[in-house]
Parts: structure tokens; C-alpha cells; sequence
């Protein structure tokens, strides 16, 4: 089996305990130490590769453990954003011999021990939140100086775009917030129209 930084582990999964179908999970450090882990099939003939999925099964380099396979079919693996910082969510997969789907819904913020700031930042310029991300009409102006916390993230339209949630507890509210990426900087709005996200909030953690 190819990988680029193999961990020299691999694990035998059973994706769906009512099937028939086995997989091989073979592990990856990633770039980054953005571990990996690459699933193979078996389909007859030969062994082909069935997708990628962000983690490790079982413990990864910080001794947190990692994926899991529920064995309803599912796993759920942390991923790691780049988007807003760097911030870590639990994304979940349907696995079978033929393919590896993101199923995950809403993607929500888990702390990774030894990395407790990031998700925690303040508004160092007023930004444009909504409370209802279906209804424009629901803006909100969140002031400069305003404490925030990353709650999770939804997906966009497109693949550079997202809606992230904000627990503003000094406001009282649950908000949705529109980040654009763009090569490789995270842009978000304001009045005075889009701004880069390292200009708009003080307090990410970022990747070393």
C-alpha cells in the first residue's frame, strides 16, 4: 500500500457489522502531521482504493484517540480546517467497498488537548452576522471588542465557501457568519465590505 508519511499501522474494518464487506484502513501522518487514514478494497480482482479521510484509527501522535467505526455503516473522524485559523471539528463518513461520503451535516468544534485557545476570539471591527443563515433579513451587527466563540461550521454553496456559528454570549445569541476563501486566506464581511479574517478578529490559533 502507497502513502506519502506512512505510520507503518493499518486496521482491518468492518464498515456496516451486517455486511459482507471488509476494508483496510492504512494510517498516514500527512503533511503537517495531519493524520490520515487511506481505506483499500477488495473487489474480486484486485485491491483498490476506496477514499481518504482526515485521522487515524485508534491513537494518534498526541495519545488522543482518533476515527471510529460505529459499525452501522458510519465513521466519524476529526477534521482539520484551515478557515478561520486552524481548528479541529468531527466530521462523520458512510463507508462501504465502493466509496468513502462525507455525510456530515453540521461540523462541530472539538478541542484538541495542548491547543485550548483558537475557538475562543474578539471582533476587532464591527462584522455582519445573521441569526437564521436561510433568511437574510436576520442580520446582525457584532461590534468591535465583541468576544465570540467557534461553535461548528456548515458547508457553502461552493467549496470556498462556508457558514461558521458563533456563540455571542455577551449578546445572547447563537450567529451565522460568511467566510470566503480565497487562495489561501480566510476573508469575512463587514460593513465596509469583505476583510481578512486575521484583520477582523484578534485570537486564533494557528498551526506552527
Amino acid at each position: 500500500f502507497w502513502t506519502a508519511i506512512p505510520t507503518g499501522y493499518f486496521t482491518i474494518i468492518n464498515p456496516d457489522q451486517n455486511g459482507s464487506s471488509l476494508l483496510i484502513g492504512v494510517s498516514d501522518y500527512g503533511p503537517s502531521d495531519d493524520n490520515q487514514t487511506i481505506l483499500y478494497a477488495y473487489d474480486g480482482e484486485q485491491i483498490v482504493q476506496v477514499g481518504v479521510f482526515e485521522d487515524i484509527i485508534g491513537k494518534n501522535a498526541w495519545d488522543i484517540s482518533g476515527a471510529v467505526c460505529h459499525g452501522d455503516g458510519t465513521i466519524t473522524a476529526r477534521i482539520r480546517f484551515d478557515i478561520l485559523g486552524t481548528w479541529n471539528a468531527l466530521a462523520r463518513y458512510r463507508a462501504d467497498s465502493n466509496a468513502l461520503t462525507d455525510i456530515t451535516g453540521f461540523y462541530s468544534y472539538i478541542s484538541w488537548e495542548g491547543q485550548q485557545t483558537g475557538w475562543e476570539v474578539t471582533a476587532k471591527t464591527d462584522i455582519i452576522m445573521y441569526e437564521d443563515i436561510q433568511n437574510a433579513e436576520t442580520q446582525v451587527i457584532v461590534p468591535a471588542g465583541t468576544p465570540v466563540s467557534m461553535t461548528g461550521m456548515k458547508k457553502g454553496s461552493s467549496d470556498s465557501t462556508y457558514w461558521v456559528c458563533f456563540a455571542a454570549d455577551s449578546m445572547g445569541k447563537t450567529l451565522w457568519m460568511t467566510v470566503e476563501k480565497i487562495d489561501w486566506y480566510s476573508y469575512v464581511p463587514t460593513p465596509n465590505g469583505l476583510i481578512i479574517s486575521d484583520d477582523a478578529f484578534d485570537g486564533f490559533f494557528y498551526a506552527g
